[in-house]
């Protein structure tokens, strides 16, 4: 049914780019010469379609869901960078030059005209360029500060505590996945056996919006209070309980990607706890967090996501956090000071 409404979407906004001219480059150009022979009609085309979209987009946008999709594709992102300028500049060239942009050009293909087709070709061949520059680089040379901040203390972690620099159990290679970017997570997040966990002090920020499929996970139920003593790691019953609520399962195929409300240190929290259980061997931070996710216009929910409870068995690291009687033994074998 899904596939039914697009098909018929597509087609009124072919037959209306048709009717309003926005499909004849000739009509476009002089709508662009307003220094000389300007023709306004087309402000007309584009003034109708942003009424219609504002009156009928606020009433959809209040729905809880759409009919036919789980979420809706909204833009969240509100800043005026540099590349939004520069493509803003580019776009509004190429269509100055040509009289076409993208969805003129695709229904203009129907009018078998040879100058459509090589428009398509280039613009085609521009997205590709630009897909291909975009993803030159790997995620971790364009690391936000406050998540190579955590992903280093992760790694500090890590090495620590294994003598070839990786995690017990863990090889050296899986190393290279404790972070993931937003594009490969959003081009994922349907995937059967991915866990995406929100992290926050409060479930406020969780119920406006969340990355699709997101489980909401209380900073509080890895860090606790003892008497004076603040953050504080839960016991193995009581993460093994978050744990299977959560609906981990500790599968060798199952993929945890972890992303927090601030910076990096909520979701660096998580990743511990999961770590002092056995279960990070699969888990990654989020670059940006969720901060990144916005910025980038990735998509968001409010639905919350049905988790079936697992019954996992951990495989707990107890070495994995330090007490502090540890901690002071090694201030004094350091200082060499008995009372350090």
């Amino acid at each position: 049914m899904s596939g039914l409404v697009a098909f018929v979407s597509g087609l009124l906004f072919a037959l209306g780019l048709g009717v309003g001219g926005m499909t004849q480059p000739s009509k476009v150009l002089a709508f662009l010469d307003v220094a000389g022979d300007w023709d306004p009609s087309l402000a007309f085309v584009l003034g109708g379609a942003l009424l219609v979209y504002f009156l009928v987009g606020r009433v959809a946008l209040a729905w809880p869901r759409p009919l036919f999709d789980d979420t809706f594709h909204v833009p969240t992102r509100r800043d005026v960078d540099g590349r939004l300028v520069l493509g803003s500049v580019l776009f509004g060239a190429g269509w100055g030059l040509a009289g076409y942009c993208p969805g003129p050009a695709l229904v203009s293909l129907a009018s078998g005209r040879a100058t459509v087709f090589v428009f398509v070709a280039a613009m085609l061949a521009g997205m590709w360029i630009f897909q291909r520059w975009n993803a030159r680089t790997p995620a971790a040379a364009t690391l936000r500060p406050a998540t190579a901040a955590s992903l280093v203390a992760l790694s500090v972690l890590a090495g620590a505590q294994s003598g070839d620099g990786a995690p017990p159990g863990v090889s050296a290679g899986m190393r290279e996945q404790m972070l993931v970017d937003g594009g490969w997570l959003a081009s994922r997040v349907d995937q059967p056996g991915l866990v995406v966990l929100h992290v926050g002090k409060s479930r406020e920020a969780y119920d406006r919006a969340h990355v699709p499929g997101a489980r909401f996970v209380a900073f509080g139920g890895v860090a606790k209070s003892r008497g004076p003593i603040p953050n504080e790691m839960p016991s193995a019953g009581e993460l093994t309980a978050l744990a299977r609520r959560l609906g981990i399962t500790g599968e060798p195929d199952e993929r945890i990607v972890i992303y927090g409300e601030d910076e990096g240190l909520l979701a660096a929290r998580v990743f511990v706890a999961l770590d002092a259980l056995g279960l990070a061997g699969n888990a990654a931070l989020l670059d940006g967090q969720w901060a990144g996710w916005q910025a980038e216009g990735r998509p968001v929910t409010t639905e919350v996501p049905a988790v079936a409870a697992s019954s996992v068995a951990p495989r707990p690291r107890p070495e994995r956090i330090a007490s502090l009687a540890a901690v002071a033994d090694l201030a004094r074998r350091a200082t060499g000071s008995p009372d350090a």
